[in-house]
Parts: C-alpha cells; structure tokens; sequence
C-alpha cells in the first residue's frame, strides 16, 4: 500500500518537474523568438523607408542618395545582428526562409538604380514579402500565435500580421502617391492599387485597431491619410500635391503604428518571460 503511495508521489513529481521544464523551454524559446522578431521588424521598416526614398531618388531626387545608403547600411547592420541571433536553437524552416531573404537583401541597393520607379517599388514590395514570411516561420516555430493564453495569441497576432500589414499598406500608398505626384498623373494600374490599399486600411485593420491601447490617434491619422489620396490624387485628373507632403503625412501614420508595435512585443516579451 505504501510503496502504491509512493509509486503515485513520485509520478505526480515527476509530471510537475516535467511542466515546469516545459514552460521554462517555451518561455526560452519564446523570448529568442522575440528578439529575433524584433529584429525581423526592424530590417522590414529600414526596407520601407529604402523603397519610399528610392521613389523620390528614381523621380529626380538625387539629393536622396545619401539617405539611401545610410539605409542600407542600417539594413546591413541589422542583418548581421540577426544572422547571430539565428544561430542557436533556431527551427530549420526559419533559418533558410532568413537565408532567402538575406541573398535578397543583398540587392537592395541595386533597386533605388531601376529604370522604371514602378518597378523598383513591386521589387521592394516583393523583398518586404519574403521578410514577412520570415516573419510568419519564426512567431509559428516559437507558437507565440498557438500557444500561451488567448491574450498572449491576440497580442501575437496584432503585433507580429495585423498592425505590421497595416504599416506595410501605408508605405505601398506612400510609394504610388508619390510615383503620382512626380509624375502629375495616376495611370490605371496604379489607381486600382491604390483604391484597394485604401479599402484595406479602412477596413479590418481599423476594426482591430480598436481593441489596443494608443491607437485612438493612429485612427485619426488614417482618416485623415485616406481623405489626402482620395481627394488629392485619386479625385483629380492633376495631380499638384508635393511629394514632401505625402511623405510627411503618410510616414507620420507608419510611426504612430510601428510605436503601437513595438509597446505590443514589449508586452507580449513581458508576458512569456
């Protein structure tokens, strides 16, 4: 009888030394995932501010130029960074997605040389898309969009697909108005890409937004960012906003939201460690 005792002590032991082990794995795991991450947003943020000088750079702003290398030896830096951050412990899947993105990467500066603005910036836009995959493996490998408590998924989600989308929107509205402002004119692709930005920052992402702190003022600069495209570039036949204007205006939304991101993983950080 004694020893049935003892059998079942050391089983129940045995199952909480397990859990706990387990949580501290995942609470480790969860906190590398996030550094990385938070590198990963940096790299893409230094990409959509290249692609956005890179518009004024291929449109006659060459005093762009020196701008333009100071960011992609940001983004260089920051790669460095990452790859040792990667080096450790890090799933198979997510070290090759870095690999690709990195190799791509390494041709950044080649795009601010296109001939065709519109080219360099779906070149750009294509490069942000294999960052966010990377993005997409790494919160997947860690569970950090799977696991923990549904705050820490809903918190997950904002912050690492919903807001960082919405940021991305933003400069892809920010790269067409301004290939429009040079060029005085919205040719027919370019505004049915732009309309479809608009209905996508106007819609879901606004929704969302609602439900994280500091975001009242984001909302408001999104209302006003989609009255300045419709009413100034997609409602007139000439386009005469100055592309500065663009830039400040929608640059301006892209920090509110990034700071809205980076309270959030500050928060997630503190609620795996």
């Amino acid at each position: 009888m004694l020893q049935g005792v003892w059998a079942v002590l050391v089983l129940l032991t045995a199952g909480l030394v397990l859990a706990w082990w387990l949580r501290i794995a995942r609470g480790g795991r969860g906190e590398a995932s996030l550094r990385q991450l938070q590198s990963l947003m940096r790299i893409i943020s230094w990409v959509q501010r290249h692609r956005g000088l890179s518009m004024g750079y291929l449109n006659g702003k060459h005093n762009a130029k020196p701008q333009l290398k100071s960011v992609e030896q940001q983004v260089d830096d920051e790669s460095k960074m990452l790859s040792r951050l990667l080096q450790d412990g890090t799933a198979y899947e997510v070290k090759r997605a870095w690999r690709e993105a990195a190799v791509s990467l390494q041709g950044l500066a080649a795009l601010r040389e296109e001939r065709e603005a519109l080219l360099s910036m779906q070149q750009h836009t294509d490069l942000i898309g294999q960052l966010f995959a990377c993005v997409e493996k790494t919160a997947d490998s860690a569970g950090l969009t799977s696991a923990g408590s549904h705050f820490q998924r809903t918190l997950a989600l904002y912050c690492l697909r919903t807001l960082p989308q919405l940021v991305e929107d933003c400069g892809q509205l920010r790269a067409y108005s301004a290939i429009c402002a040079q060029t005085g004119e919205c040719r027919d692709e370019v505004r049915a890409a732009m309309v479809q930005l608009l209905e996508q920052v106007q819609g879901p992402a606004q929704i969302q937004l609602k439900d994280l702190p500091s975001s009242f003022d984001v909302r408001r600069q999104i209302g006003d960012l989609s009255r300045m495209v419709q009413h100034e570039i997609l409602d007139v036949e000439l386009v005469e906003i100055a592309v500065e204007a663009i830039f400040d205006r929608v640059s301006l939304v892209m920090q509110s939201v990034q700071v809205v991101i980076e309270d959030g993983l500050d928060l997630l950080y503190a609620e795996i460690a």
